[in-house]
């Protein structure tokens, strides 16, 4: 992979789990989910692609309770449901499919070498 690409992808914060706010209550963040794939190769290429077109992507591994589920391929954190249904219209549109949101609290983190 090209060097740029490779900084581009580091460069992507994946989100944080659950913000807090100053009362200690956990805020629900949402994204926009565009795939869930089997294959953690097909994974990181879709991320890839579409970090090299500017989405704040990101991958979530499969957890420990099941280590042979998908590898799910994420934009953004949004704050609230209406804005993530927005880039998921709008990004739906680009690549000719439905994307769904997803409204999450303790996200696990994803792993840093799947981005890579």
């Amino acid at each position: 992979m090209p060097a740029a690409a490779q900084s581009r992808e580091r460069a992507v914060v994946p989100p944080a789990a659950a913000a807090v706010n100053s009362r200690n209550t956990v805020v629900l963040n949402f994204a926009v989910q565009v795939a869930a794939l089997l294959d953690p190769l097909r994974a990181r290429a879709l991320v890839s692609e579409l970090i090299a077109v500017g989405y704040p992507t990101y991958l979530v591994a499969p957890g420990v309770e099941d280590p042979d589920g998908p590898y799910r391929i994420r934009v953004g954190r949004y704050r609230t449901n209406a804005e993530a249904a927005a880039a998921a219209v709008s990004l739906g549109r680009i690549r000719n499919q439905k994307l769904w949101v997803i409204r999450y609290a303790d996200e696990r983190a994803p792993d840093p070498g799947l981005n890579r």
